[in-house]
C-alpha cells in the first residue's frame, strides 16, 4: 500500500506578505541608525565644545592664577606687539601679544606663538627663562584650540599707590577657535581675564 502525502491543509506565506514584511523592517531599521548617527554626532559635538572651552578655561585659570602671584611685571614687555630676542639670538616672542613677569624669584612670560619662535603659531604658550637668559617653552595650549592674534592681547595699567608702592590691573582677552584639522564645529570662543596685581 503507497502513502501520499496530502499537502491541501499546509499553510505558508506568501511572497507577497514576505516582502511587505521585509520592506517594513527596512524602514523601521533605516529610522534605528539615522535616530543612533544623529546621536553619536551630537555626543561627538558636546564633547568637542566641552573639551574646547575645558582648555580655554585652563589657561584662563592658570594665567590669573601666574599674574595674581607675581612679584612683578616688565610693564615695557606686557602689551599687544612685543618682541624680546633672547641672549642667543633667538626670538622669544615676535611682533605678537606677551606679558613678562617674576614669580617666586623666576622670570616667565606669556606669549603668542609665530613661526620664528619656540612657541608655535597660532598658540599661547608660557615660556621659563633658564640661567643663560634663554626662555624656553614651558607649557603649550593644546593641539584643538587655535588663537586669534587680534583677539588675544595683554594690557597692563600701572598706578602708584604711595611713594614706594605701585599696583597695576592686568587684562587679558583670549579668543580661541578649533585648529583646522579638528573636525568639531564649535563657535569662536573669548575669555576675558582681569587680575589685580601685588605691590611691586
Amino acid at each position: 500500500m503507497i502513502m501520499t502525502k496530502s499537502f491541501k491543509n499546509k499553510k505558508g506565506f506568501s511572497l507577497l506578505e514576505m516582502l511587505v514584511t521585509l520592506v517594513v523592517f527596512a524602514v523601521l531599521m533605516t529610522m534605528i541608525v539615522q535616530v543612533l548617527v544623529l546621536s553619536i554626532n551630537a555626543g561627538r559635538r558636546i564633547a568637542g565644545r566641552s573639551k574646547v572651552r575645558g582648555d580655554l578655561s585652563e589657561i584662563a585659570v592658570m594665567i590669573r592664577r601666574d599674574f595674581r602671584n607675581s612679584s612683578r611685571i616688565d610693564q615695557t614687555l606686557c602689551g599687544e606687539s612685543i618682541s624680546f630676542i633672547n641672549p642667543d639670538g633667538t626670538n622669544a616672542v615676535s611682533s605678537a601679544p606677551a606679558c613678562f613677569f617674576n614669580m617666586t624669584g623666576n622670570n616667565y612670560a606669556w606669549v603668542y606663538g609665530s613661526n620664528v619662535t619656540e612657541c608655535p603659531e597660532n598658540k599661547l604658550c608660557k615660556l621659563k627663562q633658564n640661567p643663560s637668559g634663554v626662555y624656553e617653552l614651558y607649557y603649550q595650549s593644546s593641539d584643538i584650540l587655535k588663537f586669534d592674534p587680534l583677539g588675544t592681547r595683554f594690557e597692563l595699567t600701572l598706578y602708584q599707590q604711595t611713594e614706594k608702592t605701585t599696583q597695576g590691573i592686568l587684562l587679558a582677552s583670549l579668543t580661541a577657535n578649533v585648529s583646522d584639522y579638528v573636525n568639531i564645529e564649535v563657535a569662536t570662543q573669548y575669555r576675558q581675564i582681569s587680575v589685580f596685581t601685588r605691590n611691586f
